[in-house]
């Protein structure tokens, strides 16, 4: 299934019409709200804020960027795009996708704690039974500095839990570059604990900081200010248990300049 939907520029105002192949018709990922006309419905597809802070040719990362929906907007809107996807088959939609832009640069790339292939029931996001699927993880850190990406104005991370130890191996990224994120965040809360046969064999999701994840008070001692996109952009923390939250970190000395 293909489909075309309009997307107007915030910078020129200009309309642009977006070409999505390979659509799944069943299920409750992102291709629904394409064929529905309601992407930009999506609290995480809602980019005014984030262009606030932004400009054309800036560097955006987008990591667990599944079909193009995130990274294809940025690149009509004149900035340079790293997409990043784990899983094969989503990649290869995402490469046909993003091919009529010249300034998205697509990574068939899976993040974690450590560099290792394995065979897991990754999360892939289109609601499809599982199999068991060979990925390759990486640290980001270092497989940045291998492939030489530049480093970014805006990280968005929607990795479906896996951000808990993706954020390990990006410690650079938090204390040096310190761009501003969007990150989806996906507690379980005692989603797991209470119906332990709904964790999937060979795919860790989300790790608490007491089973050696990542800690998320980190962006708040690291001086940046986290919002809820869910309260309306309300100050806040992350929420134990927000399974499918949604949060913006923006560095505080570029809230200042931007007061």
């Amino acid at each position: 299934m293909e489909k075309t939907i309009n997307y107007t520029s915030y910078y020129t105002k200009k309309p642009y019409a977006m070409h999505f192949k390979n659509l799944l018709e069943t299920g409750g990922n992102i291709d629904r709200y394409i064929l529905e006309n309601k992407l930009f419905e999506r609290m995480d597809h809602n980019y005014d804020v984030l262009f606030n802070f932004l400009k054309p040719n800036d560097i955006v990362w987008d990591i667990g960027a599944y079909i193009g929906t995130f990274s294809i907007p940025f690149a009509i809107e004149g900035m340079d795009v790293y997409a990043f996807e784990g899983f094969p088959s989503n990649f290869e939609r995402l490469r046909v996708n993003c091919m009529p832009y010249k300034n998205i640069n697509v990574f068939l790339c899976a993040l974690s704690n450590e560099n290792k292939a394995i065979t897991s029931k990754f999360a892939d996001c289109t609601n499809h039974e599982l199999n068991p699927t060979e990925i390759e993880y990486f640290i980001f850190d270092e497989y940045v500095k291998k492939h030489d990406i530049p480093f970014p104005s805006l990280v968005k991370m929607d990795i479906e839990g896996m951000e808990s130890l993706a954020l390990l191996g990006m410690k650079n990224i938090l204390e040096n570059v310190r761009p501003i994120w969007q990150i989806g965040y996906h507690h379980p809360g005692n989603i797991l604990i209470e119906n332990p046969e709904q964790k999937i064999e060979g795919y860790p999701g989300f790790v608490i900081p007491e089973e050696g994840g990542f800690d998320f008070e980190t962006f708040e001692k690291l001086d940046y200010c986290v919002f809820n996109l869910a309260q309306g952009l309300k100050r806040g923390k992350f929420l134990w248990g927000d399974c499918n939250g949604e949060y913006l970190c923006v560095p505080k000395e570029l809230l200042i300049r931007k007061s």
